[in-house]
């Protein structure tokens, strides 16, 4: 009877060393930082279309809008069967109003992307690597340029956590 009793101390101590080491759940942040996991070069292009690509049809809105408010710029999500592999996916963002038109591709890796107009002038972009990092991007489209690039790393709220103690 003995070894079972040491064997319940045992995972009794265990568990407690584990809850010690917890980290608090006011702990459990999105960590941003310089892209390093998925560096953008080689993972995220940019390049200037010769042409203004088609403007989206209003039943491909959904969540998307890529319409400006004023129709005055418009994105436009492109999808092509992979051979062997995954879909490739890419962004074509264009102006009405100017000569701004690009394509920004993604590596082969990204699981998904979201694109949401800030403005006439700006578009937030979100790249999905997998579960945990993502990649926020704010892209000029005057320029085509990133204003902001940044890392976003979930891990932290994926690990238990204990409850801070009440005030």
């Amino acid at each position: 009877m003995r070894p079972f009793i040491d064997v319940l101390a045992l995972a009794a101590i265990a568990c407690t060393a584990q809850a010690e080491s917890m980290q608090s759940c006011d702990e459990a942040v999105v960590v941003y930082s310089a892209p390093q996991l998925i560096p953008l070069k080689g993972h995220v292009t940019v390049k200037r279309l010769a042409v203004r690509p088609a403007a989206p049809l209003e039943e491909e809105e959904g969540e998307d809008k890529p319409w400006a408010p004023q129709h005055t710029a418009a994105f436009k999500r492109v999808t092509r069967p992979g051979l062997n592999g995954p879909d490739t996916v890419a962004l074509e963002i264009f102006s009405t109003k100017s000569r701004a038109r690009w394509r920004m591709d993604f590596a082969r890796e990204l699981d998904s992307v979201e694109a949401h107009r800030v403005n006439d002038e700006l578009l937030f972009v979100r790249a999905w690597w997998g579960r945990i990092v993502s990649t926020d991007l704010l892209l000029e489209l005057d320029s085509g340029r990133f204003l902001y690039a940044k890392e976003a790393n979930y891990g932290l709220l994926t690990q238990p956590c204990k409850n801070a103690p009440p005030k």
